[in-house]
């Protein structure tokens, strides 16, 4: 019995201190988003620079986040330089599936697909990705964006903008979110 409440008592606790921390972000005017910092931050400082207090849930035992699920990212800045999505047939972009852990997309020439896991603390794993096989007249932008797909671990969203960074935690790209 004392057990029981003594863990009551633990979990309440954490879960004031983690609304509390969104109140200070939401005053702070860094509603659901914190700045990563430059590369060179020490492992522990990658952490705390990505915001934890997403609007994470688990559903089916998987980690969602809505705020990127089921919405269409279509992709602008790579490798910090922006992409004109004038010039390609279909711009390139991805959407993540909730329900089947699938993201699907175009590089600006072929389909993609592959799967995606989300973890705690804005934390993001996509595997097995493919590709169409269509030769187009340019296709570094689409090579480019299959690459860091591979290498993408951390994510940080707002209300119309996704940006991937790797581990480091560097900017890899960043995606506006689709009218669509």
């Amino acid at each position: 019995m004392r057990t029981q409440f003594i863990i009551s008592v633990l979990l309440v606790s954490l879960m004031i201190s983690c609304t509390s921390r969104q109140d200070e972000q939401k005053t702070a005017g860094k509603a659901q988003v914190t700045t990563v910092e430059s590369p060179s931050a020490t492992a522990a400082e990658d952490q705390s620079s990505v915001n934890t207090a997403a609007p994470e849930e688990i559903k089916n035992g998987k980690l969602t986040d809505y705020r990127i699920e089921g919405r269409k990212w279509v992709l602008i800045q790579l490798k910090g330089k922006r992409v004109d999505i004038s010039k390609f047939p279909e711009p390139p972009f991805i959407h993540f599936d909730q329900e089947n852990g699938k993201f699907t997309g175009n590089g600006s020439c072929n389909s993609i697909s592959g799967s995606y896991e989300l973890l705690q603390g804005d934390r993001i794993t996509l595997s097995n990705i493919a590709s169409t096989r269509m030769a187009c007249d340019d296709m570094t932008t689409e090579s480019t964006f299959l690459e860091i797909l591979g290498q993408a671990k951390l994510y940080k969203v707002n209300e119309s903008e996704l940006s991937l960074y790797n581990s480091m935690p560097a900017l890899l790209a960043v995606f506006a979110l689709s009218a669509e």
